[in-house]
């Protein structure tokens, strides 16, 4: 099973093929392709089904819809199949969302490409300046992603030096905690709870009282810490001197 043998899609309704996928969806299957056990796991599960080696051609049904194909016509064999490219998402650590990906993959060797496959990472570059504005804007995003600082003074030159210089570590980095749930916001938990502890009060003008009692409703579970008005006061003053940093912080009153 090679990378180059893969053929991408542009529509399953009806069934379209891409001429030359993008760059990002090359990348994005690169890096699951390289790892042996992935491919190892995609070969034994077309061998069981008897599929070819190259999987199901989906060439014979260009025009027509997907829903049209004998595998998809059969319910219990489709929902047998579905559940194996489920279980191969689980362990690569992906969205829930991914599934209909690996199923194409697995068994018809085709993949939609990122450009036409909604939920996928497509965003450029962007920037933002102020510590505030960064956090605003990074929680604007639906997926986990990287940051560079760049002091003002930094020339141009310079940036690109430096970046050079990290850029493989970087990678390194953004691989082992970015790509294993492309999807998913991963903030941490106490965080993503002060930023919206942050945004009730100073948005909403309520008291924390009231944060609580919101909060606590929210949940099915009981949770202590959300009913301990203290708790929540601790998190958004917390919050606020560490990530806002006022020129005059308020002081919490006991």
């Amino acid at each position: 099973m090679e990378l180059r043998d893969i053929k991408y899609l542009k529509s399953l309704n009806p069934i379209e093929f891409l001429d030359k996928p993008s760059k990002e969806t090359v990348e994005f299957l690169a890096k699951f392709m390289q790892d042996p056990n992935f491919v190892a796991v995609i070969k034994q599960m077309r061998s069981y089904y008897n599929y070819p080696e190259t999987g199901i051609d989906l060439t014979p049904f260009i025009g027509k819809n997907f829903s049209d194909t004998l595998t998809e016509e059969n319910v219990l064999l489709k929902d047998t199949l579905y559940l194996n490219a489920d279980r191969l998402r689980e362990k690569v650590g992906l969205n829930a969302d991914f599934t209909q990906q690996l199923y194409l993959l697995i068994y018809f060797n085709s993949f939609i490409d990122v450009d036409y496959y909604e939920g996928f990472i497509t965003d450029k570059v962007d920037f933002a300046v102020t510590k505030k504005q960064i956090i605003l804007k990074l929680l604007d995003y639906k997926q986990e992603v990287a940051t560079i600082y760049i002091p003002y003074t930094m020339s141009f030159n310079t940036f690109i030096k430096q970046t050079k210089e990290v850029w493989n570590t970087m990678q390194d980095e953004m691989d082992k905690n970015l790509t294993d749930n492309p999807y998913e916001l991963r903030l941490h938990k106490n965080t993503e709870l002060a930023v919206e502890i942050t945004r009730l009060k100073d948005t909403e003008n309520k008291t924390f009282s009231e944060i609580s009692e919101l909060l606590s409703s929210k949940t099915k579970e009981v949770d202590e810490k959300l009913s301990n008005e203290k708790y929540i006061k601790k998190l958004y003053y917390d919050y606020k001197m560490l990530w806002l940093k006022p020129q005059n912080p308020e002081v919490p009153k006991s």
